[in-house]
C-alpha cells in the first residue's frame, strides 16, 4: 500500500520527461571512377567520399586496392573526398575497394569500405602507329648528348601514356608522352653516341605496340 505524509497529498501524483537519444555515428564510403568507359592504358581516376551521418570527413587516409594489391593511397579533403589516378587496371572488369585506414575519432570510420567496378576496354578500337623518326647531331656532339630525336605516334587512346623505346619494346626508353584528344603523342629525346646506332624504335601504350625507323635527318 502506498502512503504519504498527511501534510501533503502526493498519492497518485506523477511527472514525465522526454529523453531524445541520437543515432549512433554512422560512417559510409562511396566510390566512383572516371572516365565511365576507359580503355586499356588510359588513366582512371578513383574517388572515395567518406561521410559520417552524411557530413564529410576530412583528413581520413583511404587505401584503394584490388584483388591484385594496392592501387594507391589518398587523403580526404574538406569535402571528404580522396582520389588516386592509375593506368594499371587491366582490360575487363575489376572491383576496386576503398578502405578507411585512419580517421578522426569523432566517427568510427576505420575499416569502413566501399567498392566500385571499373570496366576497362581492350583498347578503345584504336590502332597505335609509330611514324619514322630522325635525329640531328648536336653542336658540340658530346658523348652523353650526341644527338636529338623527335618520336611520334598516332592512334593511341586519348589521355594514355605512350612510351618510346629504342629498338624493340624491351629496349631503352627514349621518352614518354601523353596522347592528346586525337590520339597523337610525340616527344623529344637526347641520344648518346651509342644510341644513334639504333636504326628503329618502338612505341608502346596499353598493351599495343608499333615500330618504325630511326635515322639521321637529311634536311
Amino acid at each position: 500500500m502506498l502512503t504519504a505524509n498527511s501534510s501533503c497529498n502526493c498519492v497518485g501524483v506523477s511527472a514525465t520527461a522526454t529523453v531524445t537519444v541520437g543515432a549512433a555515428p554512422r560512417c559510409a564510403v562511396t566510390v566512383t571512377s572516371s572516365p565511365e568507359k576507359p580503355a586499356a592504358g588510359q588513366p582512371v581516376t578513383l574517388t572515395a567520399t567518406v561521410t559520417c551521418n552524411g557530413v564529410p570527413v576530412p583528413g581520413a587516409v583511404v587505401l584503394f586496392s584490388t584483388t591484385s594489391g594496392p592501387v594507391g593511397i589518398g587523403l580526404t579533403n574538406a569535402s571528404g573526398q580522396a582520389t588516386v589516378t592509375t593506368t594499371a587496371l587491366p582490360a575487363g572488369s575489376t572491383v576496386v575497394t576503398a578502405t578507411v585506414l585512419t580517421a578522426s575519432p569523432g566517427c568510427n570510420c576505420v575499416g569502413v569500405f566501399g567498392t566500385v567496378t571499373v570496366t576497362v576496354g581492350a583498347g578503345g578500337g584504336t590502332s597505335l602507329t609509330a611514324h619514322p623518326a630522325c635525329y640531328r647531331i648536336n653542336t658540340p656532339p658530346l658523348p652523353s648528348a650526341f644527338a636529338t630525336a623527335t618520336f611520334s605516334a598516332s592512334g593511341a587512346t586519348p589521355g594514355a601514356t605512350v612510351t618510346f623505346h629504342l629498338d624493340g619494346a624491351a629496349g631503352p626508353v627514349a621518352c614518354t608522352a601523353v596522347a592528346d584528344a586525337s590520339g597523337n603523342a610525340s616527344c623529344t629525346a637526347t641520344l648518346t653516341v651509342g644510341q644513334v646506332l639504333f636504326t628503329s624504335y618502338t612505341a608502346t601504350s596499353g598493351g599495343a605496340s608499333s615500330s618504325s625507323t630511326l635515322s639521321i635527318c637529311l634536311t
